[in-house]
């Protein structure tokens, strides 16, 4: 993009958006880009971005999926509402399609690493900021596990006897 060239951003209402936005925005002016921040109520973050559309970026959370296939499918194929630009390319689509065909876990697993590397090379998306939730529990705490998106799973959670 050319220097000077402003991005219309969508930011939840909240320190925590707005601080990382506020960096980033210092960032970018630093290489001659302008980051526009339109901070939007929390609760409508979601409508306002993805239905009315009026920003060229959004920052917020994304909760993730539990089958990396149907995560690439909601963001990288055009049509879902997590995709308002319809941003893909025919390589993308062919791949995420492979990626949530029925079949073969392995079959599947190669597909979406196919796909991730595709949108990685295509610039499709960027993950600027990764927050980590730390988790905390007692020893005596057993069968904790944590979902790939770094949410726990509290299935089969409970007091080791003593």
């Amino acid at each position: 993009v050319p220097e000077g060239h402003t991005i219309d951003t969508v930011v939840p209402n909240l320190p925590v958006y707005l601080t990382l936005a506020q960096a980033m925005k210092d960032q970018l002016l630093a290489v001659g880009l302008n980051l526009e921040i339109r901070p939007v109520d929390p609760v409508q973050t979601a409508p306002i971005f993805y239905v009315q559309q009026p920003g060229d970026a959004l920052i917020s959370v994304f909760a993730g999926r539990s089958d990396p296939a149907q995560l690439l499918g909601s963001l990288f194929t055009p049509g879902p509402i997590q995709n308002p630009g319809g941003h893909t390319t025919p390589a993308v689509t062919e791949l995420v399609a492979a990626a949530n065909a029925p079949g073969d876990q392995s079959a599947r697993a190669g597909a979406q690493q196919a796909a991730s590397a595709e949108i990685l090379e295509e610039a499709l998306n960027t993950v600027v900021y990764h927050t980590m939730v730390p988790l905390a529990y007692h020893d005596n705490v057993v069968g904790v596990q944590s979902w790939l998106g770094g949410k726990p799973e509290l299935r089969g959670v409970g007091i080791a006897a003593s």
